[in-house]
């Protein structure tokens, strides 16, 4: 019985716990593409990988699970924006604007973040590794061994 208990607890907590990531709506990623412009967009799970979406409005836009892997965000806002488990390896996010965002659990090695405004942006488990800082220094602590 005991045991029993242990697992229902370890389930109930693997299920809150756990960043929840829902599937994208193809009218907001036609609209990011065509306008750059989305706000409150549903674009988790999306594949914008290589896109170029320099200069892009995308406030309280949800990417989480989004890979945007060599997109270029340059001077993008992201303000409010969940990222977390999206795959930014290589992205250009040279002066976006991520502040009051969530990159929890983003892949951001390799990625460019020099000059961008990370004002109350959570990074826990966040990947780095070979990341250029908004400082403009590279970032190597998730580099694997």
């Amino acid at each position: 019985m005991r045991f029993l208990k242990l697992i229902l607890f370890s389930v109930f907590f693997s299920i809150v716990l756990t960043p929840q990531v829902s599937a994208f709506k193809q009218k907001h990623l036609e609209q990011i593409l065509s306008t750059k412009e989305c706000l409150n967009c549903e674009l988790g799970k999306a594949n914008l990988s290589g896109q170029d979406l320099s200069g892009a409005e995308l406030s309280g836009a949800n990417l989480s699970g989004a890979d945007l892997s060599s997109a270029v965000l340059t001077s993008t806002i992201l303000d409010f924006v969940s990222l977390s488990i999206s795959n930014l390896r290589g992205a250009n996010l040279s002066k976006a604007d991520l502040s009051n965002s969530t990159l929890r659990s983003a892949d951001l090695s390799g990625a460019n973040l020099t000059g961008a405004n990370l004002t109350n942006t959570t990074l826990d488990g966040a990947i780095f590794c070979h990341t250029k800082m908004p400082d403009g220094k590279e970032n190597n602590s998730g580099c694997k061994k």
